[in-house]
């Protein structure tokens, strides 16, 4: 159960987002230890599952001088060019309503 339990997060991981080309490791310990003065054998099996850390893509953002602080800002619709316009929605909202009046 538990090297099934360690094999399907590996599975479910490479699933979800195995595009990243990093590997996910599977590792399975056996552990044997002989009791105190008999012949019997204790066996111990751990399994250890390991996937590379989340990320985020970057979000690139600019700096700018506020006062005597500096700030960083982003753009919410762009997360590659803080620097994009976006289309001033209202313009075409007033436009529709004049249309259908």
């Amino acid at each position: 159960m538990i090297i099934n339990a360690a094999l399907s997060a590996a599975i479910r991981d490479v699933e979800d987002r195995g595009d990243d080309g990093k590997p996910r490791k599977v590792v399975i310990e056996v552990i044997f230890e002989k009791l105190d003065g008999s012949s019997t054998v204790t066996a111990n099996v751990a399994a250890k599952f390991t996937a590379p850390p989340y990320k985020t893509k970057p979000t690139v953002g600019n700096l700018e001088l506020d006062g005597n602080q500096w700030a960083m800002s982003f753009n919410p619709n762009n997360a590659k060019n803080p620097d994009q316009k976006t289309i001033p929605l209202d313009e075409f909202e007033d436009a529709d309503d004049e249309a259908t009046e």
